[in-house]
């Protein structure tokens, strides 16, 4: 059952978000810069406080989600027999302004990589996690993978190119929409979207919680800090797609 202890944790981030806010990171407000030296911040709260204001829908979306959610708790072994390992296709929209937003598909692999190593609790740097967190550390059974077939059915890399006149990006979510200088969202349902661009205000990156609007459903991370190869320190090790995911 220690698996699940993540499960109930994502629970209270959704039903709590100022409170997960205040336990994952810090509240400091970032410059305007995008420099690497400064204290850097994830948007997930921010972001999603925003969409639930804006509407309805949403609100309501992310009430059911978790409704869903704890009712899997409930029978957390009943599901877990029934999947077993999980493997989530993955599509990259690497949106970008310059090269060096433009990241490599090695860069791109790196951070599959460390996302299999961190779910799967095969990071060889699991034993410096805080003690209250080693213990109930476990694999939590999921693997991530490059989609092989795109929506339309034809072969990919799971990776989309978009070069961008827009840049950078911010909360505002225009990186999503292929009309607003980014790139549209695969459907959700079937794929896990992570877009990669350059975002401004020292934001790391920002995730969306489930049940809002499946056309914004996905992760955003700065290119800076994405994988572990080229990514610059001290956010090079992948662990911010990790953290977002």
């Amino acid at each position: 059952m220690k698996k699940y202890f993540f499960l109930y944790l994502m629970c209270l981030c959704l039903a709590n978000p100022a409170g997960a806010q205040s336990f994952f990171f810090s509240k400091k407000k970032p410059s305007a810069t995008r420099s690497t030296t400064m204290p850097r911040t994830c948007g997930t709260v921010e972001y999603n406080r925003q969409l639930e204001m804006s509407s309805p829908e949403n609100r309501a979306g992310r009430q059911a989600a978790l409704k869903r959610i704890s009712e899997r708790l409930m029978r957390a072994d009943d599901v877990k027999n029934q999947l077993g390992l999980v493997t989530i296709p993955v599509v990259v929209h690497v949106v970008y302004a310059n090269t060096s937003e433009n990241i490599s598909d090695a860069d791109i692999q790196s951070q599959i990589d460390v996302l299999n190593r961190d779910f799967r609790k095969l990071n060889s740097d699991i034993g410096l996690a805080p003690a209250p967190f080693l213990q109930v550390s476990a694999d939590m059974e999921i693997e991530f993978c490059l989609a092989s077939v795109d929506p339309n059915g034809n072969p990919t890399s799971g990776i989309t190119r978009t070069s961008t006149t827009h840049a950078p990006f911010y909360l505002e979510n225009d990186v999503k929409f292929t009309a607003n200088g980014g790139h549209d969202v695969w459907n959700p349902s079937r794929y896990l979207n992570l877009w990669v661009c350059g975002l401004s205000s020292g934001l790391l990156g920002y995730a969306q919680f489930p049940g809002l609007d499946p056309s914004t459903d996905g992760v955003v991370i700065d290119s800076d800090c994405f994988g572990d190869l080229s990514a610059l320190e001290p956010y090079n090790k992948g662990r911010t797609a990790t953290h977002e995911i």
